[in-house]
């Protein structure tokens, strides 16, 4: 899945930045109204830059991603705006996968059961035509 998510770059440190003052600054946000809508603009201490509107750190990789939905595990990356699509795609072929074999489990037990079934009533028979073969089997498995 080694893909991008999204990450926008950290900003290298300089003694003489205005966003310096920024870092001393722990609650800093400002709010902007685009088309009536309130928007929140973050400063990110971790990476030092002025978060934009739908931009979250992750704390796994250290990094700011744009449209941050969750650090996966099992793809060992960010799900963000630029590899969401990939990890949709992740998820509807593993669950096609899950599918399949629950499908495949299931037909292979009914078919697997009726053999046993038709292997049962073969054995009933032979049974019921030779009962001296059942004792001669016994017999010879308990020695």
């Amino acid at each position: 899945m080694f893909s991008n998510p999204g990450v926008l770059p950290k900003r290298k440190k300089t003694e003489n930045d205005e966003l310096n003052c920024l870092v001393n600054d722990k609650n800093y946000e400002k709010y902007y109204y685009i088309q009536g809508r309130p928007y929140i603009i973050k400063f990110c201490f971790t990476c030092q830059i002025i978060r934009p509107p739908g931009v979250s750190h992750c704390s796994v990789c250290n990094n700011c991603v744009e449209r941050f939905d969750h650090h996966c595990p099992w793809v060992g990356n960010c799900i963000g705006k630029l590899n969401y699509k990939y990890f949709f795609s992740f998820i509807s072929i593993f669950n096609i996968l899950i599918l399949y074999t629950f499908v495949l489990s299931v037909y292979l037990l009914v078919i697997k059961q009726k053999e046993y079934l038709n292997l049962e009533m073969k054995m009933k028979t032979i049974v019921n035509k030779y009962p001296l073969l059942l004792f001669l089997l016994s017999e010879s498995d308990s020695k």
